[in-house]
């Protein structure tokens, strides 16, 4: 009787543990998709003030 009910705290124990873990995946993976979005804007930003940049240069002596 005991057994049975140490097995079932620990089969209710890792389903927990499985639910926190997948939820911190979850959120894991949102964090890096929004990282990797913010990464690219800030690629973007970068890319296009450096065109700028070079226009303005390429017009000013033009």
């Amino acid at each position: 009787m005991f057994i049975i009910h140490a097995m079932k705290t620990v089969m209710d124990t890792n389903v927990a543990t499985a639910k926190v873990v997948m939820v911190m995946a979850k959120v894991a993976m949102v964090a890096v998709r929004d990282v990797g979005r913010v990464v690219v804007a800030i690629e973007v930003v970068d890319y296009a003030v450096y065109l700028i940049m070079v226009i303005c240069t390429l017009w000013y002596f033009h």
